[in-house]
Formats: C-alpha cells, structure tokens, sequence
C-alpha cells in the first residue's frame, strides 16, 4: 500500500515532481489478489479514459512487473501498445523489476518491445543491486532513495526500479506536453536514442551487464528539488 501514491508523487506531484504539468489519473488494476481478470479490467478503464478524452495524450505507468508472464496480460498490453487505435496517442511505461536480477525478458510486461522497460541505478551511476536485468530492459533511470509523497500526507524514501520508471514516466509526459504533434513511437525513439534539451541521455552507467543498453535518463528540474535530486 502506498507504492501508486509514491509514484504519482514522482510523475506530478507538487512538491517532488518531476513535471507540474500533466493530470494523473489512478485506474486500479492490480487488487491484492493480484487476479489476471480484474487486471485486465484495468487496462480496458484505461482505453475507456481515451475514448472520453480523444484529444489526450496518455503515459501509462504499467503496475509492478509479474514473474512468470501470464499470456493475457501479455495479449492486453500488446493491443495497447501495437492494435488500439489510441496507439499513437498511449505510451507504455513498465519497472524492470526487482527480483533479484530476474531475467526481465520473461516477465510481464518488459517483455513486450513495445513498452518502455526502466532499470534502476543508484546516485553514483552504478546498477541498482536487485533490479532485473535482460535486453528487454530499454532505459535506465534514477531509482535508489527516492523521495516522495506517501500515505495520510506523508513522504517516505523508497527505492526500486518502480520508482524509476515513475521518474521515466513523469520526463516522458513533461516532454510531450512540450511537444504535443509527436507520437508515442517518436517519443519512445527519442528516450532510447537520443538527447534533446530537455532530455538528456548519458552513457557512464559503471558495472552494467552488456546486455542492457548504458543509457540514463537525466532531467534537470528548473526551481525544485526534484525526487530524484533531494538530499
């Protein structure tokens, strides 16, 4: 309990943030049972969400990674991200995951090329020690001691490739809100390939596997201390 809060502080929140200007919008997907059905029931409010609002661009933080994949979800999140006529306008965000250096390609829902996978790293630029690894994984991000909104008004410092696919999610949609014309595809090149001013892209990752590409997302918050930069 707590985790979705955290990371909508992360993406949006006033005070650790990465962005000011987006609108978040919580669809439970995962119940405790984590049962697939209600799951899937989720992603379908999502596309509800974008029939309501046709002229809205959507970053989709994804709920935690699940280890084995279980073929539905995998079916779900594939027409998303490839078949929905919202595709162009959604794009999909997961953690790698934290199990332990699980090989992330055989996971929901890294393993869909599709999505945006992110890995962790620590504030030395080093991998974060119990992320998933794998060449599903497409970027890295900040993701060791982070803080942020928590539970009844509070904060806390967590750390997991959850929390750095929250920071992933919050530059992502600040740079589309900047950039409304691009598609999700052209955002997704632009994080996995190249640097922009207000994306920044760095190789000086120390002990990655080669498997996984040497390539942080950095952002500079303009007059705050963002989540990922508190001290």
């Amino acid at each position: 309990m707590g985790v979705g809060t955290h990371a909508a502080g992360i993406i949006g929140g006033r005070s650790y943030g990465v962005t000011q200007n987006v609108n978040l919008h919580s669809v439970k997907v995962i119940q405790l049972s984590t049962n697939v059905i209600a799951m899937v029931n989720g992603f379908i409010a999502t596309h509800v969400w974008m029939l309501s609002n046709p002229n809205a661009h959507a970053v989709v933080l994804l709920p935690g990674i699940i280890c084995p994949q279980n073929w539905l979800l995998d079916w779900i999140v594939n027409y998303m991200a490839t078949l929905s006529p919202y595709k162009t306008r959604i794009l999909l965000i997961t953690s790698a995951g934290d199990a332990a250096n699980w090989n992330a390609c055989k996971c929901n829902f890294a393993a869909n090329p599709a999505v945006l996978a992110v890995g962790a790293v620590n504030s030395a630029m080093g991998v974060y020690n119990v992320a998933n690894l794998g060449p599903c994984i497409d970027v890295l991000a900040s993701g060791v001691t982070i803080l942020s909104t928590w539970m009844f008004d509070g904060t806390a410092w967590l750390t997991g490739s959850r929390q750095a696919a929250a920071l992933a999610a919050g530059v992502i949609s600040q740079y589309w809100v900047e950039n409304p014309t691009l598609t999700s595809t052209a955002i997704f090149n632009l994080i996995t390939t190249t640097a922009t001013s207000s994306i920044h892209v760095t190789t000086t990752v120390t002990g990655l596997p080669t498997t996984i590409p040497n390539k942080v997302i950095k952002y500079q918050c303009p007059g705050k201390c963002c989540a990922f930069e508190c001290s």
